[in-house]
């Protein structure tokens, strides 16, 4: 509704009329103030960090360039893929897709299972870790059950 320059009906100031004047007040209390840099958070760039080797829990990284993986960039995204891998007995591999928007990286990952006692072979549903860039080198990122950190190694 459009709110009329003579704002009072019977002596009351009509509720938007004192709305805007609020906020005309508060922009220009805003403008006496002292201006505060605006914070600004890191962004992840996806072709500097091809550049890097990145670790994760004292090993090197197998979502991210490193020893372990071959990392390629594709439009907007990188992909990853590590050779075969073993733990506890179990041969696999892993595939990658990273993408960014803005401080927030976000790494879908499979793993595709090759051998091992007692495990089904094949490929693993998507798995997703969520990373909040703290600078260009340093992600603190989370899955379903845990928070870690990947690094760039020095």
């Amino acid at each position: 509704a459009r709110v009329k320059k003579d704002s009072t009906v019977s002596g009351e100031e009509h509720p938007q009329a004192r709305q805007s004047k609020n906020k005309s007040e508060a922009n220009v209390k805003a403008a006496k103030s002292p201006v505060k840099a605006a914070s600004t958070s890191a962004v992840f760039n996806l072709a500097l960090a091809m550049d890097k080797s990145w670790s994760e829990k004292d090993r090197a990284s197998y979502y991210l360039p490193s020893d372990e993986t071959d990392c390629s960039l594709i439009a907007d995204r990188m992909a990853c893929r590590t050779g075969d891998l073993e733990s506890n007995g179990v041969t696999y591999l892993t595939r990658s897709i990273i993408t960014t928007s803005g401080s927030t990286v976000t790494i879908r990952y499979y793993n595709l299972i090759k051998a091992g006692k007692n495990a089904r072979t094949g490929w693993t549903k998507e798995k997703i870790i969520s990373c909040k860039v703290k600078t260009a080198d340093h992600l603190v990122c989370k899955n379903n059950t845990e928070t870690f950190t990947i690094t760039v190694d020095l």
